[in-house]
């Protein structure tokens, strides 16, 4: 992951990052969960592995919105980000 935002560190301001940097955060909240112990969580397991699902769910919005703004520039279309009028 260090590999990939060293690489893409100017492109990826140039993008709707919000849904890549909640994923950052679920990422590094499951891996705070499973270094530390919490045995008052009912399930900690759960809490874990819940966490990194919700980064990996917010990861792939932000890749296929990205691709989609990416598809909508290569075809020289406007990126509709609005529902279209009845």
């Amino acid at each position: 992951m260090l590999a990939y935002l060293a690489k893409l560190r100017s492109t990826i301001p140039g993008t709707d990052f919000v849904p890549f940097a909640i994923a950052l955060g679920f990422f590094f909240l499951s891996l705070f969960i499973d270094q530390n112990s919490f045995d008052w969580l009912p399930d900690p397991y759960l809490m874990e592995d819940g966490a990194r699902f919700a980064g990996i769910l917010f990861w792939l919005f932000y890749f296929f919105r990205t691709a989609c703004q990416a598809q909508a520039v290569i075809h020289d279309k406007p990126v509709d980000t609005e529902d279209p009028a009845p």
